[in-house]
């Protein structure tokens, strides 16, 4: 960076702001707003490594206030930690919570009725607050935003150039889990638009739908997961909500997707031809 480029702190990015902002006790929406700013001003300026901690405290102090009987939850329902559903909570009991599945838009046709399920307690990945989901929800994506612009910060050729092999591997492993992570944000952020409401601020969450399949297709491609970059684009085409720039931005990572199928399987025709003429000099 050229030095003339370079800025003063703000003053929550000294030590001892960010101690305060991600230690106090206050749990208020208030606070969790003024963290999301912090967050925002640093995703703003690029620094995306320094507005995760101040998002994360965010969703911590709008999660763990809330975890209570009748909270409304995003959780893993299995160990496996594939797939995330929504409940409402039954009852506490020390390290285990009894839940009741609740059907949503996006439910499976096997899951159309309620379900009483128990799981561990650290399997809930969310508590919705019941006042402002909608607030909750922005901080996934603008932490999800993060974390796709550190996994392709870490794939940059800059980057790597000169690295040693074993250098680039570390640097190819943190790229893949900035991914995964990214897909889980986003994962959470399209669950909280699925708890079903009419009113404005349920409808306004959904309408930032296309936008989070946006995000996570952006990440999916990267982890080479095209079935579900696939679906993903097919339901920002069809959807009515969608405005020009995403339909554009969707039409031109499916362009993406199709490129770098063909360069994959192109990729893996070639490694095959040479095992064979491996195989085959090895048996003769």
């Amino acid at each position: 960076v050229p030095f003339k480029n370079l800025t003063p702190l703000l003053p929550h990015e000294s030590a001892e702001g960010i101690k305060q902002a991600t230690t106090t006790n206050d749990v208020s929406d208030q606070f969790v707003q003024i963290l999301k700013e912090y967050g925002d001003s640093l995703l703003r300026l690029g620094d995306f490594s320094a507005a995760i901690p101040f998002y994360e405290a965010a969703l911590s102090k709008s999660s763990s206030s809330s975890v209570q009987i009748g909270s409304v939850v995003l959780f893993y329902p299995t160990k496996e930690r594939t797939a995330i559903m929504t409940a409402e909570v039954d009852c506490i009991d020390d390290d285990q919570v009894d839940l009741t599945v609740l059907v949503t838009p996006s439910s499976s046709l096997q899951q159309q009725q309620e379900e009483e399920i128990t799981v561990p307690l650290n399997n809930i990945c969310l508590c919705l607050k019941h006042d402002n989901p909608s607030l909750q929800q922005r901080i996934l994506m603008n932490l999800s935003r993060c974390l796709l612009k550190l996994g392709h910060m870490e794939n940059s050729p800059l980057k790597n150039h000169n690295k040693t092999e074993e250098r680039q591997s570390r640097s190819s492993s943190r790229s893949k889990q900035y991914f995964q992570a990214a897909v889980l944000g986003t994962t959470l952020a399209m669950a909280i638009s699925d708890v079903q409401g009419q009113d404005e601020a349920t409808t306004a969450m959904q309408k930032k739908v296309p936008t989070i399949l946006l995000l996570r297709s952006s990440a999916n491609i990267e982890l080479e997961r095209w079935k579900q970059v696939a679906s993903d684009l097919k339901r920002i085409q069809s959807s009515k909500m969608a405005d020009k720039v995403t339909l554009q931005e969707a039409n031109k990572l499916q362009r993406k997707c199709d490129d770098q199928k063909v360069r994959t399987r192109a990729a893996n025709k070639k490694l095959a031809k040479e095992m064979c003429r491996w195989v085959d000099k090895v048996t003769k």
